[in-house]
């Protein structure tokens, strides 16, 4: 094995402290690519390698998705802020047109601002002013704020009301209809409410269900990249089971290399774990 190594870094990015190969050693290499039945030559040690790298690293990107998971709660009222800022931003904008020179300072600070950000392909806040209007520059910059404000008042996904759209609105005292709540409601239903309750519901509970990190989200990213690899090199199947192909084995060679994996790095991962994911991961294949 001593002259397979040492191969080049594979990654110089850090998990917990330390590279991947500080991690995950040559006989750790060896002894998996030796238990999937894959030929033990260069090229197949570094493709196993390079691999294994690219599902670790899909774990590690799970767990930091699941350590910054928000709840759908949450995630709404951040949402709401977002949409109330770009509202207030909106109305400021709306003011400050009242005072052209007011508005002249700003433009002239917007066009000479050393400091401002630059895109790489030159985009930048002074080409949203609108150089033909004399007294209107910022029209743009306030449509572009009017789509943030819709867009975040769009993104939040809030249960269905089902009676506040079937109630006339109020008539104000000037003889008016009040059409306040009557509007809240419909941006409560995200712009794209149907003419079914039922059908709202459905899709309520769809994107909610897609909102959900589950526990396992981390183990999932890694058997996802680690079933692409297994089933180009090793001729053994990606399963859970041990009885396949007339042999009978007393436990999957999946679930042991998989184990192998994480006995180096995360001994909270079971093998009853690993054999539930890799149920889940084969169902969502044959979906």
């Amino acid at each position: 094995m001593s002259y397979f190594w040492p191969m080049p870094q594979v990654s110089p990015l850090e998990f917990d402290g330390r590279c991947y190969d500080e991690i995950f050693d040559p006989a750790f290499h060896w002894e998996l690519t030796c238990h999937m039945d894959i030929p033990c030559s260069y090229e197949n040690l570094k493709a196993v390698r390079e691999a294994h790298y690219e599902a670790f690293e899909a774990y590690a990107t799970g767990q930091f998705e699941r350590a910054g998971f928000q709840s759908e709660k949450s995630a709404n009222a951040m949402l709401h802020r977002v949409s109330k800022d770009a509202e207030q931003l909106m109305s400021s904008r709306d003011s400050l047109c009242e005072f052209e020179e007011i508005q002249s300072k700003l433009v002239r600070e917007i066009r000479s601002n050393k400091r401002k950000y630059i895109r790489s392909d030159g985009l930048k806040l002074a080409v949203t002013l609108d150089e033909e209007s004399r007294d209107n520059h910022l029209f743009s910059l306030r449509q572009l704020l009017s789509d943030l404000y819709i867009s975040a008042k769009r993104a939040p996904n809030r249960k269905p009301q089902k009676p506040a759209l079937h109630y006339a609105p109020k008539i104000r005292p000037n003889g008016d209809p009040d059409m306040d709540k009557l509007e809240q409601a419909v941006w409560d239903r995200n712009w794209d409410a149907t003419d079914s309750f039922e059908n709202d519901m459905r899709r309520w509970k769809t994107r909610s269900q897609a909102h959900k990190v589950p526990k396992d989200q981390a183990l999932q990213c890694f058997l996802r990249k680690f079933q692409s690899a297994l089933t180009s090199l090793s001729p053994h199947p990606f399963t859970h089971d041990h009885n396949y192909g007339g042999t009978i084995q007393n436990v999957s060679r999946t679930v042991v290399a998989v184990e192998l994996s994480f006995s180096q790095h995360d001994h909270k991962i079971t093998r009853q774990i690993i054999v539930t994911d890799i149920r889940k991961i084969n169902v969502e294949t044959l979906v």
